[in-house]
């Protein structure tokens, strides 16, 4: 019985290690995107100031 004790813990900590893993995976993809998503904000406030300086003032519908 002992065995099959010590076989259950060795799956639940095999299965922890994995989502763990899977946790920090995730969690890395998510920083990454955010990052990429301030700079594509950055890049399009610079676009629509350019814009502005060459063709004047354009109404830009925000995302929703």
């Amino acid at each position: 019985m002992n065995a099959d004790i010590e076989l259950v813990i060795q799956d639940l900590s095999n299965q922890i290690a994995t989502l763990s893993r899977d946790k920090a995976i995730f969690s890395a993809a998510a920083t990454q995107r955010e990052q990429e998503n301030q700079a594509l904000k950055k890049e399009n406030e610079k676009l629509k100031k350019e814009l502005a300086k060459i063709a004047g003032p354009v109404p830009v519908k925000e995302a929703e």
